[in-house]
C-alpha cells in the first residue's frame, strides 16, 4: 500500500465521521452468512456486512480502500460500509486467529454486539460444503449458470468436512468463553424460515436501536428469500451418511462446540484414520 497517502486523502470522497457502533456476525460455512448480509444491507439500515477480513473474497475493498495498515482500513470500512452510524461484519474463526497472531485483537474489542450463526443440521451443512467444494457452485446463480454436476458420493469426505466444522464451531466457542461474550445465537433453519422483516426486528432489538425501519429507499425485506442450491442428490446424500454413521451423529449432536475433535478421534480412532486426522490425546 502507498504509505504516503494522507489520512484527508484516504478519506476525501467520504463521510469523515466513522460508524459509532460496531456489530459482528461469526458463523461457519454454508450457514447462509451470504444472504444473512444481503438482507442485513437491502433494509439500508445496518451497513454491508461483508468478510471484510477475508483477504480472498474482499480483495477489491482492500485494493480500493488506499489504507496503508489495517487499523486504517478498519476505520475506512466503519466510515464508508455504515448505515446511520452502524457497521456490521463478518467473520469466521480463521479470520479472528489471524488477527490476533497478527496483533490486530483491538479490531474484535471493537465489537459491541455478536452474533453467531450456525446450522443445526450438521450434516446437511457438510455435505453443502463438499458439494459446493467439489462443483464450485457456492450459489444458486451460479447453479442457473452453470447446473451442478453429481457429485460422488464419499463418507470419508464428508465426515472430514463435518469434523472441520466441528473444529470451528469449538474454537469459536472458546473465544467467546475466553473473551466472556455471550452472543445472540442464530440458526440457519430458523431465521431462513422468518420474514426478512422479523430478521432486521431481532438485529435491531440486539443491537440496542429497535427504532430502526427500514428507509424509503430501501428495496422490500419480504421480497428477497432464500434460494437454496440443496436438490435431490444433496438430500440423497445426507440421509446416507445419517444412516451409516449414526455414533457420529450423536457424539456431535451432545458435544458439538464443546469437544475438539481430537478428543472425538481417541473415542473414534476409525475416524480419524479415514479421514487422515491424527489422534492426540484427548484433554
Amino acid at each position: 500500500m502507498d504509505n504516503s497517502k494522507t489520512w484527508q486523502e484516504i478519506f476525501s470522497a467520504t463521510p469523515s465521521i466513522p460508524a459509532a457502533r460496531t456489530y459482528c456476525i461469526a458463523f461457519t460455512p454454508r450457514s447462509g452468512s451470504t444472504w444473512l448480509g444481503d438482507t442485513l444491507k437491502r433494509s439500508q439500515n445496518f451497513g454491508d456486512p461483508r468478510e471484510y477480513f477475508n483477504a480472498d473474497a474482499a480483495n477489491y475493498i482492500i485494493s480500493h480502500s488506499k489504507a496503508s495498515s489495517l487499523p486504517e482500513y478498519f476505520e475506512y470500512l466503519k466510515t464508508v460500509r455504515q448505515s446511520n452510524g452502524l457497521f456490521g461484519f463478518e467473520v469466521t474463526h480463521q479470520h479472528i486467529a489471524k488477527l490476533i497472531k497478527e496483533g490486530y485483537a483491538d479490531v474484535m474489542d471493537d465489537v459491541d454486539t455478536w452474533f453467531c450463526l450456525r446450522r443445526k443440521n450438521f450434516v446437511a451443512q457438510a455435505v453443502s460444503l463438499y458439494r459446493a467444494s467439489h462443483t464450485g457452485v457456492y450459489h444458486s446463480h451460479q447453479k442457473q449458470q452453470s447446473g451442478l454436476e453429481e457429485t460422488p458420493y464419499n463418507q470419508e469426505k464428508i465426515a472430514r468436512v463435518a469434523l472441520n466444522l466441528m473444529a470451528a464451531e469449538f474454537r469459536l466457542q472458546k473465544f467467546f468463553a475466553e473473551r466472556e461474550i455471550k452472543p445472540k445465537e442464530l440458526w440457519y433453519e430458523e431465521i431462513t424460515a422468518l420474514p426478512p422483516s422479523r430478521i432486521l426486528q431481532i438485529f435491531a432489538e440486539e443491537i440496542g436501536q429497535p427504532e430502526r425501519a427500514p428507509q424509503s429507499s430501501a428495496e422490500p425485506a419480504e421480497d428477497y428469500q432464500l434460494e437454496r442450491v440443496t436438490d435431490n442428490d444433496s438430500v440423497f446424500r445426507i440421509s446416507r451418511f445419517q444412516e451409516k454413521n449414526q455414533a457420529f451423529i450423536d457424539y456431535w449432536d451432545e458435544h458439538r462446540g464443546q469437544k475438539s475433535i481430537m478428543q472425538f478421534c481417541s473415542k473414534h480412532p476409525a475416524y480419524a484414520i479415514k479421514t487422515q486426522i491424527p489422534i492426540e490425546p484427548a484433554n
